[in-house]
């Protein structure tokens, strides 16, 4: 089978609308539906059922101005058997919209969602039971990939990989009142290399390898805000900062779990030079670390950072480890001010 939907022209933009459209237990080994250069391709009520692809990808957008955007649609059942992205948007200015879609039991070879260029916006959508075998189930690639994902939930999904990867230092992912749930990850829930913001979200019995969040890049902060971890799991930590900047506010951090030795913490804070650490107005209950030397809150610190710690609540919280190597609930190094 060749490509099933093809839209575009040459030297003149195109705007495709297809609306109500059922496409249900179809096999191509080719890309399901493919969008050409200058091209504006908007599904609307649309349902995607039982499909399978063998060759290539599900949804292909990879030319200059060639877009894709998804309002109400359903997907359901569909397979790729060979490593390859189920949505994948690489062109130049080309953005990718998704608007109260439902994905259950969708899976990937490689990312599940892949963009590249300008906005990558995930609003009010469902995933359930979804995966990809390899690489991020969400992928944002390179600086002008702008990802903001809104009132959108995902549960029991998995990934080969990081679940959420956003890899430039000038993309800056936003992420609000959204819901991770018993997302499983053998690395990172989410690594975030930019200015990033998380409000109001909820993260509850996940599972990770490593880490639950890191943010890496020197130059930038992560704020979480008004948010809750409830009950996941994860061997090294759930938060680490080991950029300029880490903010944490009005959060909750209830009956969760690191199982990992060494310098780390529930939260753990490890800032560049000159870099600060606000943390204020949260609650850290019941949560317990199983190895030596970890922490509820552990700043290792640089000797230029600073710590600013105020009005937060430590309850019922366990810290592990044998007598000789045992950490502080909140444990601050040297030159990070004083809690």
């Amino acid at each position: 089978f060749g490509d099933f939907v093809s839209a575009g022209v040459s030297g003149n933009a195109l705007s495709f609308t297809m609306r109500n459209l059922i496409v249900q237990g179809y096999t191509t080994g080719t890309n399901f539906i493919y969008v050409q250069a200058h091209s504006n391709v908007r599904f609307e009520g649309c349902d995607f059922l039982n499909n399978t692809v063998t060759g290539s990808r599900m949804f292909t957008a990879e030319a200059a101005y060639s877009l894709m955007s998804f309002y109400n649609c359903n997907f359901t059942n569909n397979q790729l058997t060979t490593n390859n992205e189920f949505i994948y948007s690489n062109g130049a200015n080309s953005p990718l919209i998704l608007q109260g879609c439902n994905f259950d039991n969708n899976y990937s070879g490689y990312s599940f969602l892949y963009n590249s260029t300008q906005a990558f916006n995930i609003t009010s959508c469902t995933f359930k039971n979804s995966g990809s075998r390899s690489s991020p189930f969400i992928y944002s690639v390179g600086a002008t990939s702008q990802l903001t994902i809104t009132g959108s939930t995902f549960t029991s999904c998995q990934t080969g990989d990081y679940f959420i990867f956003d890899t430039d230092a000038a993309s800056n992912a936003v992420i609000t009142d959204c819901e991770f749930k018993q997302i499983t990850a053998p690395t990172n829930l989410l690594l975030l290399r930019g200015n990033s913001t998380i409000t109001n979200t909820k993260f509850t019995e996940n599972t990770t390898t490593t880490r639950l969040i890191q943010a890496p890049t020197t130059g930038t902060t992560i704020k979480v805000i008004g948010s809750t971890f409830t009950s996941n799991k994860s061997t090294q930590t759930l938060l680490y900062a080991d950029g300029t900047g880490l903010i944490i506010s009005g959060s909750t951090f209830d009956g969760n779990e690191i199982t990992a030795g060494g310098d780390y913490g529930i939260i753990t804070n490890d800032i560049a030079a000159d870099g600060s650490a606000t943390i204020y107005d949260n609650y850290f209950l019941n949560n317990k670390t199983t190895g030596n030397t970890s922490s509820i809150f552990r700043n290792n610190g640089n000797s230029s950072s600073l710590t600013n710690m105020y009005r937060n609540t430590f309850a019922n919280n366990t810290v592990g480890g044998t007598a000789a190597s045992r950490s502080s609930v909140v444990e601050i190094h040297t030159g990070s001010g004083t809690p």
